[in-house]
């Protein structure tokens, strides 16, 4: 698994303190049957010099994604490390988004709303992980609105 993030250069003086409204789950259903739940996670806030519609804001965010293949598609666990998932040979996979809902969080008077949109999913072919999940690297982007 793997996601993808352009974050500009921020000072560490320029973190705010945020509060989290609400943190909900993407749904994913792949074209081999499985679905992936994704629910990203905002872990700092930063004030930048940045124009509308964002108000200045930068994200940095994490992601937790829950894999439920179909038990014909599960096999013995076999990848133990970060290297080894990487050598796998990755096959595209088609995807529906199911629910793409946005993340709340309170900056000061300011509500952030963000949204994360996968787009990309590989599937590492021969690789489970410890409960017998096939393994998905997935790319995604986030949009940030304010109000």
């Amino acid at each position: 698994m793997s996601t993808e993030s352009i974050i500009p250069t921020v000072s560490p003086d320029a973190e705010v303190p945020f509060e989290v409204v609400s943190e909900n789950w993407n749904v994913y259903d792949l074209a081999d049957g499985t679905i992936l739940k994704i629910r990203p996670i905002v872990v700092k806030v930063f004030n930048i010099d940045q124009p509308a519609p964002n108000k200045g804001f930068a994200i940095a965010s994490q992601n937790v994604l829950v894999v439920n293949a179909p038990k014909g598609l599960r096999g013995k666990p076999s990848v133990s490390t970060r290297e080894d998932m990487e050598k796998l040979q990755k096959v595209a996979v088609g995807f529906t988004a199911k629910a793409e809902p946005w993340n709340v969080y309170k900056v000061n008077k300011i509500t952030l709303k963000v949204r994360m949109i996968v787009t990309d999913v590989k599937k590492a072919e021969g690789g489970f992980d410890r409960f017998g999940q096939p393994l998905y690297f997935v790319k995604s982007d986030s949009i940030m609105h304010t109000e």
